[in-house]
C-alpha cells in the first residue's frame, strides 16, 4: 500500500480526488434522480465510468487515462445541464409545463457544482505529471 502512493505527484492526487468526488456525485445523482423519477442512465454511467477510469489512472502508468476520465465527466456534466435547462426555464418564467419533474432546486444546483468541481480537478490533472521520474 505504501508503494502505491510513493512516486505519485500532485497531478495523480487531483485525478484520485476527482475520482472520489465523481463517485460521490454519482451516488447523490442516483439517489436524487430515482427519487424524483428523472433518472438519466447516461449521466450516471458516465460519472461512474469517469470515477473508475480516474482511479485506474492513479494506479497504472497509462498517460491517457486522465483524459478519458475528463471526457466522461465533461459529457456527464453537459448532459445533466441540458437535461435540467427546462427546469430552470420553468422556474425563471413561472410557467410550468408537463415535463416539470424533479424541481428540487438546491439538489440540482449542488449536483451541478459537484460535477463542475470534478471536471475542473480532472482537467487540472491532465496538464500535470502523474508520477515522479524513476
Amino acid at each position: 500500500m505504501k508503494g502505491l502512493f510513493r512516486d505519485r505527484t500532485l497531478g495523480a492526487y487531483f485525478s484520485l480526488g476527482a475520482a472520489c468526488l465523481g463517485l460521490l456525485t454519482a451516488i447523490v445523482y442516483l439517489i436524487y434522480s430515482v427519487s424524483v423519477k428523472l433518472f438519466a442512465p447516461v449521466v450516471f454511467v458516465l460519472l461512474l465510468l469517469g470515477a473508475i477510469v480516474g482511479a485506474v489512472a492513479f494506479v497504472t502508468r497509462e498517460r491517457t487515462l486522465p483524459l478519458v476520465a475528463t471526457a466522461c465527466y465533461a459529457f456527464s456534466f453537459a448532459l445533466h445541464i441540458s437535461d435540467r435547462a427546462l427546469m430552470f426555464a420553468h422556474m425563471a418564467t413561472n410557467v410550468y409545463g408537463m415535463s416539470e419533474r424533479g424541481a428540487i432546486l438546491w439538489v440540482v444546483v449542488l449536483l451541478l457544482i459537484l460535477q463542475c468541481i470534478v471536471v475542473i480537478a480532472s482537467v487540472i490533472s491532465c496538464f500535470m505529471k502523474q508520477r515522479n521520474a524513476s
